[in-house]
């Protein structure tokens, strides 16, 4: 199985929620954001019927998680 990198990953910030493209696979993780501030579970869509290929897809969940809490807005 592949590593997943952040390199591997885009982010779109909206006032919805934090987005994130895994391009090795297209696939998307929206994360919406919660009252408290906080993120929630991810909207996964993928590209590929194979979901993330080579990849593990929790490796690459966890991966799109720490990507979008990084780039998380301190307040709303």
């Amino acid at each position: 199985m592949k590593q997943p990198t952040k390199a591997d990953f885009d982010v779109k910030v909206d006032d919805a929620g934090v987005h994130v493209l895994f391009r090795p696979t297209d696939s998307y993780y929206d994360y919406l954001f919660l009252a408290d501030g906080g993120l929630s579970l991810p909207g996964i869509r993928h590209a590929q019927p194979g979901g993330t290929g080579d990849y593990a897809s929790s490796d690459v969940e966890a991966m799109a998680y720490e990507v979008a809490e990084a780039n998380r807005p301190s307040r709303l």
